[in-house]
């Protein structure tokens, strides 16, 4: 019961929520990013080469909510767009933004997506991003102890200080159903603090290797799919953790998934399809086996995703023709071309016109 005691105490006293900020910043040396639960719905946050993995201009928002209860405890919520400059080459921009009581984190990252097509059902997506992390301490907190008191201290001031970076991913696809994923999105070390500047703190961002893979839409019976996802998360001195995802799809429309995250921590992922263009998921996870689910409400997500040119797309070959293109929802028009080779047998039929067959380009 020993955290459930301390954070009672932290609930009631802010001083000692500056304690203990000051205590692990000097202590630890690789601090870990976030993780959103639905991650397979947002990939292209610790993947730039997820970022080209469906055609068309994609943007998606997500958002949580760490320790419902619990007095500034942490919130995290991301943005992210991409768009297809042509069929193998997308552009992308990502914004993070991580708070914990005093402490701001901002990621800001541009990305580029390449995608060398293996196969007829296999693509694999080369991906950089470039950008960095700003990270802000604010003493002006309304919930730090010398502004509830009205008395300042002088020896204690704001920082902010930017640190850039770059990243790197590859990302293959499989049929459109199956995934690999692999990534650094920040690749250099960097120190939060600068003992020059009066901190002796030594927090560091070390490198983050994420790792994982997936399948959507196993289709079980004609209107029942399986879908599994999992990333696992590796930084030097630090334990390894691992968040799996796994449920049913009905009509492709509702997905249902159940996760299991670091051994201590369940979540329910419930994700809606309004058209082909819209979804809308949210998440929520407890600590089962932890004292901290005593204490607090649990941990909320939601996430929003908005495809200006229609959900479900895939990609066609002609012959030496590489076509990149939506799929309408009903695909009941004709056409006297047949492909030399469909992707996706479920999505038989005619070839939808749109915008996006602009971007046809040769092998």
């Amino acid at each position: 019961m020993g955290l459930y005691y301390l954070l009672e105490k932290m609930k009631k006293h802010s001083y000692l929520l500056i304690i203990l900020f000051f205590f692990c910043l000097s202590k630890i040396n690789g601090q870990q990013d976030f993780y959103f639960n639905m991650f397979n719905y947002h990939l292209n946050l610790i993947n730039p080469a997820a970022a080209g993995k469906t055609f068309g201009d994609e943007l998606i928002l997500s958002y949580k909510y760490q320790w419902i209860g619990i007095e500034e405890s942490p919130q995290s919520s991301a943005i992210s767009f991409n768009s297809a400059i042509s069929n193998k080459f997308n552009l992308g921009a990502v914004v993070l933004n991580d708070r914990t009581f005093i402490e701001t984190q901002t990621q800001l990252f541009g990305q580029a997506s390449y995608l060398v097509p293996l196969s007829n059902s296999v693509e694999l997506f080369l991906g950089l991003q470039l950008g960095g992390n700003n990270f802000s301490v604010n003493f002006n907190n309304p919930t730090t102890p010398g502004v509830q008191t009205g008395i300042e201290d002088t020896s204690i001031v704001n920082y902010s200080n930017f640190l850039p970076n770059v990243g790197a991913g590859v990302f293959l696809n499989i049929s459109n159903n199956y995934y690999i994923t692999l990534s650094a999105p920040k690749i250099l070390e960097s120190k939060r603090f600068k003992e020059n500047e009066g901190f002796v703190a030594n927090a560091t961002d070390k490198m983050h290797l994420y790792f994982g893979g997936g399948a959507t839409n196993i289709y079980l019976t004609p209107t029942l799919g399986f879908n599994f996802s999992m990333i696992g998360r590796y930084v030097n001195g630090v334990t390894p953790s691992v968040l799996v995802n796994a449920g049913i799809s009905i009509q492709n429309r509702v997905n249902f998934d159940i996760g299991y995250f670091d051994g201590n921590a369940v979540n329910l992922n419930v994700l809606t399809n309004i058209n082909n263009y819209f979804s809308t998921g949210i998440s929520y996870q407890n600590n089962l086996f932890s004292d901290i689910s005593l204490v607090t409400g649990g941990t909320a997500e939601i996430i929003v995703k908005y495809n200006l040119t229609g959900n479900n797309n895939e990609r066609t070959y002609y012959n030496d023709n590489f076509i990149r293109q939506p799929v309408k929802e009903n695909n009941k028009s004709k056409t006297n071309k047949k492909p030399f080779n469909r992707r996706n047998n479920r999505n038989k039929g005619a070839i939808p016109t749109s915008r996006s067959q602009k971007r046809t380009k040769q092998g």
